[in-house]
């Protein structure tokens, strides 16, 4: 037998809405903040992401020059080589995680041994060895391309190449957005030969390398990502003057104690560096601060007094364009009319709630005279 067509189908009455039984009142549900302390504290976290935004967008709409996210790292051979603690393992899923939750433009990694890796899909990596020194220049792909000259080399160089060591890469880049070219150095520096005073000559190499790109470029922006190995007492001022930074403007990272877990990161090894020869100012964080346990490398981990790992922490910095003056102030104002809107978003939604609250209100009372059946009055008033 062949089914009914669905306009054949019969329609089952409709019931309505059970009636509440007498003597009972339908629970009013208690006002309250839809959103509360967390949620309110999360719009306004949003907000002000939104404000950067689009201090950045008309930054770039300008023609400005961006801001620059940058990473110096040398978790030293030890980390790969001994793979105590699984270091290797470790370091290889950290980098990628850098990377993309700081959204990096630029970093230099040094001696990043992990065996197959390669970065994320937005960056690229360009590197320079020097016997079994490396270092790798990753940069992201979607704001910048390689665009001019660039040259690669080992700062120490013997005579019989039986003892090159300590790379560098130099290039230049274009912002994909601005057109504006930067020369990115990413280094790795022997050791002064005083361990007092730095004369740079160990530096010698590079500032060749770097007068010989400038010369054949019109870009004079220059950023220096390194391991320097240059003592604390050592001011990144002097060192972007010798090698030839063009201008008077230098911009620097703090001098942190990256260097190294061998030596409990002494106070005179603020090895790891980030400057430019242009911008207002560098905000610097110190990662790996405190060390995680899996960087904690010894040769013998059965043995208390085994030699140590030169693992260093990394730097990671942000190179403003404006500083404490301009920069400063159109994001206070930006910031005041970004709070203007919140306050008023949160005020408005109040009185909105009041007003549904009361209307709510109304209705239940309402709703409570007609379900809670007759009064004893009412009861008495009809006998």
């Amino acid at each position: 037998q062949a089914f009914p067509q669905s306009n054949q189908l019969a329609k089952a009455p409709s019931l309505g809405p059970a009636p509440s039984p007498p003597g009972l009142t339908k629970p009013h549900p208690k006002p309250r903040w839809p959103a509360g302390p967390r949620g309110m504290a999360r719009g306004l976290s949003s907000l002000v992401r939104i404000r950067d935004t689009l201090f950045s967008s008309f930054a770039l709409a300008n023609g400005a020059f961006p801001d620059l996210r940058l990473l110096q790292w040398n978790p030293h051979w030890q980390c790969f080589a001994w793979n105590t603690n699984n270091c290797s393992a470790e370091a290889a899923a950290t980098l990628p995680m850098l990377l993309e939750e700081s959204d990096i433009d630029f970093a230099n990694v040094i001696e990043f041994e992990a065996p197959g890796w390669s970065p994320p899909e937005n960056w690229t990596s360009i590197d320079s060895t020097c016997g079994i020194d490396l270092v790798d220049l990753i940069y992201n792909n979607v704001r910048w391309e390689l665009s001019g000259p660039g040259e690669k080399g080992c700062m120490v160089e013997a005579m019989n190449e039986t003892k090159r060591d300590r790379p560098y890469l130099i290039q230049q880049f274009i912002n994909t957005n601005t057109s504006e070219g930067v020369i990115v150095i990413g280094a790795h520096f022997p050791h002064p030969a005083s361990f007092t005073v730095s004369t740079f000559k160990e530096a010698e190499v590079l500032k060749g390398a770097l007068k010989r790109v400038l010369n054949a470029t019109d870009v004079q922006k220059v950023v220096l990502i390194a391991d320097t190995n240059e003592w604390t007492s050592v001011s990144s001022e002097s060192l972007m003057s010798y090698l030839g930074a063009p201008g008077d403007t230098v911009v620097s990272s703090s001098l942190e104690r990256t260097c190294c877990f061998d030596n409990d990161f002494a106070a005179w090894g603020a090895f790891d560096r980030i400057v430019a020869n242009f911008g207002a100012e560098m905000e610097t964080e110190v990662l790996f601060d405190p060390l995680p346990l899996w960087a904690h490398e010894v040769k013998n981990v059965s043995d208390p007094a085994s030699r140590r790992g030169a693992f260093h922490k990394a730097v990671r910095c942000v190179l403003l364009m404006t500083g404490t003056g301009r920069r400063h102030r159109l994001m206070g104002r930006i910031g005041m009319l970004t709070l203007g809107i919140a306050v008023g978003v949160c005020f408005g939604g109040m009185l909105a709630f009041s007003w549904y609250a009361t209307s709510d209100s109304k209705e239940g009372e309402s709703d409570e005279d007609q379900e809670t059946g007759p009064s004893d009055s009412d009861t008495d008033n009809s006998k």
